[in-house]
């Protein structure tokens, strides 16, 4: 796989057709898991999210509900 690119816009997830996946494994640096962003056909490497511990995830998942919660209440207004 290649190494980052320096892209200027923003990883964009949720299209229609998709065209990126995460993947998530063990990370061989050490301790935690590693998420990868890469295009469906994993030509590109876009992030990659490097968790020591479950607290980080939690943390990142918190912060997405946080986002989720922004979004639905600019919605209704």
């Amino acid at each position: 796989m290649g190494g980052m690119k320096n892209r200027q816009y923003p990883i964009m997830l949720g299209m229609n057709p998709p065209t990126k996946q995460g993947i998530g494994i063990k990370s061989k640096y050490g301790a935690g898991y590693d998420l990868y962003i890469l295009d469906n056909d994993l030509s590109h490497q876009y992030a990659v999210l490097h968790f020591v511990s479950k607290q980080g995830i939690d943390s990142m998942i918190k912060l997405l509900e946080d986002l989720k919660k922004l979004w639905d209440k600019e919605e209704k207004e």
